[in-house]
């Protein structure tokens, strides 16, 4: 679970997790100053690099970096 900000121009303001199972050191990277990429990127923009976007995904941690990107692309779908 997470929760994401966006400002009147659809750029992220701030993204935190507030709840994962992944292993510590490794999916838990999530959690670390690497989430802040995000901020003042667009939808699309959020995307990781490996999927046509602008982000990096963390090492040791590409499927939790995906299902992050993926979250906030998802519910930004939402029209915000």
């Amino acid at each position: 679970r997470l929760v994401y900000g966006v400002d009147t121009t659809g750029a992220l303001t701030g993204v935190q997790v507030l709840e994962h199972t992944e292993t510590p050191g490794l999916g838990a990277k999530i959690t670390t100053a690497w989430i802040d990429q995000f901020k003042g990127k667009t939808r699309d923009e959020g995307a990781l690099k490996k999927d046509g976007g602008a982000s990096d995904a963390s090492a040791a941690a590409t499927i939790s970096s995906r299902a992050v990107a993926r979250a906030i692309h998802d519910g930004m779908a939402g029209g915000f």
